[in-house]
């Protein structure tokens, strides 16, 4: 029987644009919920199953007829691991490491193992041995953060003992993301220079970039995010970052598939994981990704599993035009009575596209992280300039935006 199908695990986000790509060059689509899933179109998954923690293979689809499982957001990156070796589908993952793919103290662990430079951490069970550590590391700044958390939920930095203290009080006991348990605290050395993000999609432990980003985030207290440009390829800061992205992905045992990696370019010291993602790359817009990039991830990692004989990408990796991502912030919480104008932004010269999170007539939130961001906007510009000059009319405009949508 042909392997003519592929099992795409808890599709969201980004993941979700995945099921078309796939269904343009013949591959027939079936979605797997670790939960219960929402509704999809029938034009475009053929099948919908429940794969639980993927530790049994669900009945309802022949393995036989597999020839893909990729995980679609973050819950699935664990069940999609084990269902690839539970049925021995092909493009398996290294098992051994797939809990360090989804474990943020597992990762980090997985990473000094193999000797690839990583952060300095702790991972404390109980007040006690938070105050022990605190007490044998004086005055130290680090980010107090949950094991398996997302989108910079629950992450504070702290620089004072107290504010260690408070951090890892509050988080202990709490639930995190995805509804697990905080039993244990990771504290990680807080790292400080330039951050970058790799988009990469690999194929039988090669690894090919399809973007690179820098980072800018507000990073006081909480982790606030604020934009991501698109990166020069060609410039000596990306290529030492990717680099170092290829070793991280070799450490984690990442061989198959797409991966978005954070890194910290540390001066004085090199690149440092600031955390991977066995899944693409969240809430991007694939059209603005190919207009800066003339590639986007989601495309190169169909292109992987359809074509037996995919080697990369067809085109090498260029800046082709300045882009910026930019997260806006609503400065208060709300019902939301209308949808959001967002027709002053759609004016600007450079604008591309805008996602917006705002559902009329639900609850939403003052930003405090990425998960309370209430749309991403996308610009593209043959200039920085404009840019950077639109920017500035964003960050004046968007707290009118929001505060307009609460009923009076």
């Amino acid at each position: 029987m042909k392997r003519n199908t592929c099992l795409i695990v808890d599709p969201a986000s980004t993941g979700v644009h995945l099921a078309p790509a796939l269904r343009r060059l013949g591959v027939r689509v079936a979605a797997g919920f670790s939960n219960t899933g929402a509704p999809l179109d029938p034009d475009i998954y053929e099948q919908s199953v429940e794969v639980g923690d993927g530790s049994i293979w669900p009945e309802a689809l022949d393995p036989a007829r597999v020839l893909r499982v990729i995980a679609g957001s973050d819950p699935g990156v664990l069940p999609a691991d084990r269902l690839t070796e539970l049925a021995g589908i092909p493009g398996l993952n290294d098992p051994a490491l797939s809990s360090a793919r989804r474990d943020k103290w597992a990762m980090g662990e997985a990473l000094r193992n193999a000797g690839t430079p990583s952060a300095r951490q702790a991972l404390l069970t109980n007040r006690q041995e938070v105050e022990t550590w605190i007490t044998k590391n004086p005055g130290a700044s680090v980010a107090v953060k949950p094991r398996r958390g997302m989108a910079s939920d629950q992450v504070i930095l702290c620089h004072s003992d107290t504010e260690t203290r408070t951090a890892a009080d509050a988080l202990l006991g709490t639930i995190d993301f995805f509804g697990n348990d905080n039993t244990t605290v990771l504290v990680q050395e807080f790292l400080q220079g330039a951050e970058f993000m790799v988009d990469t999609v690999s194929r039988d432990g090669t690894h090919y970039v399809t973007g690179v980003w820098q980072a800018w985030r507000q990073r006081s207290g909480k982790v606030l995010p604020l934009q991501a440009d698109a990166a020069d390829p060609a410039s000596s800061e990306a290529q030492r970052v990717v680099a170092y992205c290829s070793d991280v992905l070799d450490a984690l045992g990442v061989a198959n598939g797409p991966a978005h990696t954070e890194i910290m370019l540390v001066s004085g010291r090199g690149p440092v994981l600031v955390e991977l993602n066995a899944r693409f790359h969240g809430s991007l817009d694939l059209g603005y990704a190919r207009r800066v990039f003339g590639i986007d991830q989601v495309t190169e990692t169909a292109r992987s599993i359809a074509d037996t004989d995919w080697r990369g990408p067809n085109q090498m990796l260029e800046l082709k035009s300045f882009g910026r991502k930019i997260y806006l912030h609503s400065p208060i919480s709300g019902i939301a009575a209308r949808a959001p104008d967002y027709s002053a932004l759609e004016r600007l010269g450079s604008f591309h596209s805008i996602r917006s999170r705002i559902v009329p007539g639900k609850e939403f939130l003052a930003t405090e992280s990425l998960s309370t961001c209430p749309a991403t906007l996308f610009l593209v510009a043959e200039s920085e300039a404009e840019i950077t000059a639109d920017t500035q009319k964003v960050r004046e405009l968007e707290a009118a935006i929001y505060r307009h949508i609460v009923s009076d």
